[in-house]
């Protein structure tokens, strides 16, 4: 409004008062200016542009002053419009000093707040800038001059300080939380006090001292009388504030302690109720530790026992008496372990950690008598009653252990009975290999002495199987590749005396074959193997002979090749000569069904389920 009556020549704009001094288009640009940057400042949006302006503010204040002080004209009190005001001062357009000043305190107080500087860096100059519009609104108000301006320089004015005041008000407000404005904005009793007294403490004196100056100059009454009645009306506002705020306060005490004496009762409530849970609760947890099958002990952090269940009596044989308020090391623990568990209660007090903390252990425990004893130990530590307290459960393992050795001596009885069973197995199956070579050697029918012959080696693979399944390492179990090899070495002793005519190769992935599932699969590669061995590579011939058992998953696949005459070059002979009955037999037994593929040889393949 100020610079539309600049720009039209308004002059009620410009100087409301006639007798007043203008407000300059310097002061009027940088008052539109401090309200943009507050403005942005309270959104929080372009707080740089806030901070830029506010710095503009306090440039334009020190050149001001700049002049004011060295004589020097810069050019910047007219840049906008002419002053042509009669009344001006012999620098027109220049604002006042104090109007200087205000707005180099102002711009400080916007750029560090723009900044989040320390908040009395923002608030001290705003409240400087507060001081001096007060004092010069004051001024134009009783018409003192000295209040609104200095000696010849251009006096402050009338609607100048008002706004400066509101912008300086403005900056405080942005931060209501913090500083000095935290007692007023305050939602407490503090705040509605805060308050009241600066209201009445700035307008009701300002009001009464104005309408007692008008009536001393219109000589209604005199000095003396306009002192006692600018008294008289401060005691009354201040003694109204005072009542009200008494009121407000009493209000207050009686609010508090109706709400006190409620909150006591709702807390006696709580109290007497959580007292009667813990207690019922501990009754409970007694009843249980009481009734535990383990011993319980609770000891404190120097390691004196303060609580012990009945089976810590009858564990250890001692009386409860004996063992509360005494040292655990000295009643329950070996005297070999007992600088251990100093060890621990020390680490533990140091660092607050312990290695056997919050786990199972096994260690020994000695009784009254002084007879040690194995336990299982587990200890947790729980803070109750300002210190730590441990407390552990312990369990005898005397039988338990007793227990374990039975059932260890027991296995390894079964174990050196199974062991000798494969024994005599195998040696009673070494006993029917010979009877039937001795046999053999007694008939003169060469069908028959091939059949013994066949059903000698089935008894000597047997025998074999046999041996190894009562190793020490693997008991009642056979490792098939380590027999597969020895069985595939006594075949080629017996049908070439390994002239390396023939060579076997195998390759076995297997775990350990229990013997029932071992017997069928030893017969049937035998079968297989013999019978390459007696017809598929016959007459002199050379060959290979190959043997692979691998895994698939939960099956496995035995594959067999040999690059003899095959099973179909054998057609004319007497029937079950070549022994597929035989191996069709062992393939159901085993759980499937073999298949064989000849060309060229023959290739023989069963999927299985070797466990």
């Amino acid at each position: 409004m100020v610079l539309l009556g600049w720009l039209f020549d308004l002059r009620v704009l410009t100087r409301p008062v006639a007798v007043a001094a203008s407000m300059k288009p310097n002061t009027a640009v940088a008052i539109v200016l401090a309200g943009v940057s507050l403005r942005l400042l309270v959104n929080g949006t372009h707080t740089w542009l806030a901070a830029a302006i506010g710095f503009c503010l306090s440039l334009l204040g020190l050149a001001t002053l700049g002049q004011d002080v060295s004589g020097w004209d810069l050019g910047i009190d007219q840049l906008l419009f002419a002053d042509t005001n009669p009344a001006s001062t012999s620098a027109p357009g220049r604002m006042a000093p104090a109007t200087a000043f205000c707005f180099i305190a102002l711009g400080l107080a916007l750029s560090t707040a723009a900044r989040r500087a320390p908040v009395w860096l923002t608030q001290a100059p705003a409240v400087a800038v507060m001081l001096v519009a007060a004092a010069a609104s004051v001024g134009h108000t009783y018409g003192v001059n000295a209040l609104y301006g200095i000696g010849p320089y251009t006096t402050m004015a009338v609607h100048t300080a008002p706004l400066l005041f509101v912008v300086a008000l403005g900056v405080l407000c942005s931060q209501p939380d913090r500083g000095v404005m935290a007692p007023a904005f305050s939602a407490e009793m503090e705040g509605t006090m805060t308050r009241r007294f600066l209201l009445a403490g700035t307008a009701v004196p300002l009001i009464l001292g104005f309408v007692v100056l008008t009536g001393e100059r219109a000589g209604v009454y005199g000095a003396e009388f306009s002192a006692a009645l600018m008294a008289i009306g401060t005691i009354i506002v201040l003694s109204i504030v005072i009542w009200a705020n008494a009121g407000s306060l009493e209000r207050l005490r009686t609010g508090s302690a109706a709400a006190l004496r409620t909150a006591n009762e709702t807390l006696e409530y709580q109290v007497a109720r959580q007292t009667k849970t813990l207690a019922q609760r501990e009754k409970e947890f007694r009843l249980v530790v009481e009734e535990a099958h383990e011993s319980f002990v609770a000891m404190d952090a120097r390691g004196r026992i303060v609580e012990v269940n009945g089976r810590t009596e009858d564990m250890f044989g001692w009386p409860r008496a004996d063992l509360i308020g005494h040292m655990v090391s000295e009643r329950l623990i070996p005297a070999r372990h007992r600088e251990a568990h100093h060890q621990g209660l020390r680490r533990f007090a140091e660092s607050g950690e312990g290695p056997v903390l919050d786990r199972e252990i096994e260690i020994e425990a000695v009784r009254h008598d002084g007879r040690e004893f194995p336990v299982a130990l587990t200890i947790s530590a729980v803070w109750l009653d300002d210190e730590w307290r441990f407390n552990a459960f312990i369990r005898d393992l005397t039988e338990t252990r007793a227990a374990a050795q039975q059932l260890e001596n027991t296995v390894r009885d079964r174990e050196a009975l199974l062991v000798e069973v494969h024994h005599r197995v195998k040696d009673n199956l070494q006993v029917i290999s010979s009877f039937l070579r001795l046999q053999s050697r007694a008939i003169q029918d060469s069908a028959v002495i091939d059949a013994l012959r066949q059903n000698e080696e089935r008894v000597k693979s047997m025998a074999l199987l046999h041996e190894h399944a009562y190793s020490p390492d693997h008991p009642g179990r056979v490792d098939f590749g380590q027999h597969l090899r020895r069985l595939a070495a006594a075949l080629l002793q017996t049908y070439t005396a390994n002239d390396g005519r023939i060579t076997i190769t195998s390759e076995v992935d297997l775990p350990l074959l229990e013997v029932d599932k071992a017997v069928p699969l030893n017969l049937l590669v035998n079968e297989l193997m013999a019978s390459a061995l007696t017809r598929a590579c016959a007459d002199g011939r050379t060959g290979r002979i190959s043997v692979q058992i691998s895994r698939r998953s939960e099956m496995a696949v035995l594959s067999f090749k040999d690059d003899g005459i095959g099973f179909a070059g054998l057609q004319g002979r007497p029937a079950g000569s070549t022994g597929l009955e035989i191996i069709e037999g062992l393939s159901q037994q085993l759980g499937g069904r073999g298949h064989f593929r000849q060309d060229g040889g023959t290739e023989f393949t069963l999927e299985f389920r070797p466990a």
